[in-house]
């Protein structure tokens, strides 16, 4: 169970970390039923996930694991089944020959311990994390990029269903890029491929080669997404994307579409 709101106010207001009209401005917003308190006080700026998670693991007495700067294994991720990791908030962190850690934001279930040792068969760690940055690690679950692109073109489509598979295409090709930190997305028309690259730490890297015959869907779709003109071919053109990924997270995009030899080309700029 996650902490209790005259719990958090009183770790939050009666320590001075947050004024009681800010506390209570939260607890009165609309996000709160969707997303939780502590996700909306989050959300608003008034507590980092860093300073959260702190203060609910000296609540909880349990260690405080920053998962932003922890390296995870997918292998390690994947001791537990996505679907039960999901639906309780919580991540495997690291693996010994007795015990697994794992970071959640309830550390007092009890049963929720129980059932993840009976079925690892060793002792469980709990390690706090919050749930917003628990949920947005939840990509290690995921194939690596080049798979996933490839797993969503093998889909069979037919008639109108071509723009469901392009809408799911770009939407991985812009979630992938933004959980390896990849600072400019670049779709490139070659004769034969549509080219996918992310610049990563001022490096351009090949990320995968799509069909040809998919690349003006692509263009259609960003450009939808850009809310600019669908039937000019002939200029560049600029727009802004609002995003949000599959787990969760807005990404504004700064898109660039320049005509090139073969076709438009694409360079997106990932939280520009």
């Amino acid at each position: 169970m996650s902490i209790q709101p005259d719990q958090l106010r009183k770790l939050l207001v009666d320590s001075g970390i947050l004024k009681a009209t800010e506390f209570d401005d939260a607890l009165l917003r609309k996000e709160v039923a969707q997303i939780g308190l502590e996700n909306t006080l989050l959300q608003l700026g008034l507590l980092t996930d860093e300073q959260m998670g702190q203060i609910l693991s000296v609540h909880f007495d349990v260690p405080y694991i920053d998962l932003r700067n922890h390296e995870l294994d997918a292998e390690v991720v994947r001791l537990i089944p996505e679907s039960f990791a999901r639906e309780h908030h919580l991540l495997p962190v690291e693996s010994h020959d007795t015990y697994v850690s794992i970071a959640t934001s309830s550390p007092d279930d009890a049963l929720e311990r129980s059932l993840i040792e009976k079925y690892l068969r060793k002792q469980v760690r709990w390690v706090y994390a919050t749930d917003r940055e628990i949920q947005a690690h939840m990509y290690f679950f995921q194939k690596d990029a080049k798979e996933a692109f490839e797993s969503i073109l093998a889909q069979k489509v037919l008639g109108e269903q071509m723009d469901t598979r392009t809408i799911s295409l770009v939407g991985a090709i812009i979630d992938y890029a933004y959980h390896a930190g990849a600072s400019d997305i670049h779709i490139e028309p070659e004769e034969n491929y549509t080219l996918i690259r992310y610049r990563e730490d001022g490096v351009l890297h090949d990320v995968a080669e799509l069909p040809i015959d998919i690349h003006e869907n692509i263009m259609t779709r960003l450009k939808v997404m850009a809310r600019v003109p669908t039937d000019e071919h002939r200029v560049a053109q600029d727009g802004k994307i609002m995003h949000k990924t599959q787990w969760g997270e807005e990404v504004e995009i700064r898109l660039s579409l320049i005509p090139t030899t073969h076709r438009k080309s694409c360079h997106a700029f990932v939280n520009g």
